[in-house]
């Protein structure tokens, strides 16, 4: 069995731009029926600001305080801030999956979601490496 320590969970909040510059933002009004259901939950539950997952089966919104959740190829985290909705970027995709912020990427950002997305965040597979090798 690997010998590998608990770790600390990252909060979404702590990879989140929570500015509103430099951002694709769209208006929730704009978006799908099931978006917009799933928006008006998550501000039931937790307020102006909070992620959004577009993911089967999830009823409307996640805490900016809990982790990210899977981070996967296509665009299905977003951040929601009052009547505003915008997809998570690049760089925040990255950080949640624990990749330094001068991690070259190609330049474009479908290839780019698609990398991150497919990894295996670098910190769990040093951790891993690091206990296969105590272990031999």
């Amino acid at each position: 069995m690997l010998d590998i320590e608990p770790q600390e969970y990252r909060s979404a909040r702590s990879i989140i731009d929570l500015s509103m510059d430099g951002y694709n933002w769209d208006y929730v009004e704009n978006r799908a029926a099931n978006t917009q259901r799933r928006v008006a939950h998550g501000r039931k539950r937790f307020g102006e600001i909070f992620l959004e997952a577009a993911y089967s089966g999830e009823d409307g919104g996640r805490s900016i305080d809990k982790v990210l959740g899977c981070v996967t190829t296509v665009n299905k985290h977003y951040l929601v801030m009052g009547n505003k909705i915008r997809p998570l970027s690049i760089k925040e995709l990255a950080a949640a999956q624990s990749f330094d912020d001068d991690y070259i990427w190609p330049k474009g950002a479908v290839a780019t979601k698609s990398l991150i997305g497919n990894a295996i965040p670098p910190k769990m597979a040093e951790m891993v490496t690091k206990s296969i090798i105590g272990a031999i």
